[in-house]
């Protein structure tokens, strides 16, 4: 129940599928192997323009930043300015649940683009886990 919440809130379940599960890159099965950094740019076009573009092979999502130990039992994500400030509240994690570790942020347009990504390319969607600081921690 957890994960599968988790999945569809952090509007990432578009990227969980077969071809995205087991991230493998040959130069036979891309044109050219570009790879985009996309997620933290406060002026960044939608995530849809990116999928548009043929010269890309593979969008890195940033990021996850915070793991469930960290933000009350969800993961904290950060793509920049495709998120809302509103946040998803956290069940608690261990027993205690402290609302202002509540880092699982609302991204409808990023969700949209995500489907419109899936329906409309074959390009690769990887997202990353960790981010610029040292401070997160997955046990």
């Amino acid at each position: 129940m957890f994960m599968a919440r988790w999945f569809f809130c952090c509007c990432v379940l578009l990227l969980i599928g077969s071809d995205i599960a087991i991230a493998t890159f040959s130069a036979a099965a891309a044109k050219t192997n570009v790879a985009v950094y996309y997620g933290q740019g406060p002026n960044q076009e939608s995530l849809s323009t990116y999928c548009a573009d043929d010269s890309i092979d593979i969008i890195i999502l940033s990021f996850v930043h915070l793991f469930p130990q960290q933000a009350n039992a969800y993961p904290g994500i950060d793509f920049g300015n495709q998120r809302y400030a509103e946040t998803f509240p956290g069940p608690g994690y261990q027993g205690k649940n402290t609302p202002s570790n509540n880092h699982l942020l609302k991204c409808p347009n990023l969700q949209r683009d995500l489907y419109t990504c899936r329906q409309t390319s074959t390009k690769k969607i990887i997202l990353s886990l960790g981010g610029g600081t040292g401070g997160y921690q997955l046990n």
